[in-house]
């Protein structure tokens, strides 16, 4: 027995090391993809669906013609927020802490 730890003893130490090292790496990876998505943008679009901005957000581009909010902004707690998605999704994923409203401006948002 005293052998194998000899002989193995630093190895299997060595590869514990490395497991804990490639864990963290993961776990900081995904902690980190929501801080890279934080701030993205979702505008009204006309369809009603919310929509990502590709560019810079102007209120005076939100024609205050809906109930529904102009812009939502991303936050960076983790979780999931789709690419598009209606005014209740919206509702649930802010009540989730994913997304704050921008303003209060009520509308449709026109690039």
């Amino acid at each position: 027995m005293n052998i194998i730890k000899k002989t193995y003893g630093p190895s299997l130490l060595g590869l514990a090391v490395i497991g804990t090292a490639f864990s963290m790496s993961a776990f900081t990876e995904s902690n980190s993809s929501s801080a890279r998505l934080a701030g993205e943008i979702y505008v009204n679009s006309s369809s009603g669906e919310y929509t990502h901005l590709s560019g810079a957000y102007d209120p005076n581009n939100c024609l205050e013609n809906s109930t529904n909010t102009c812009a939502w902004q991303r936050t960076e707690k983790p979780g999931s927020v789709p690419s598009t998605f209606s005014a209740s999704q919206a509702d649930d994923l802010k009540a989730q802490g994913l997304i704050v409203e921008m303003d209060a401006k009520k509308g449709v948002y026109i690039p």
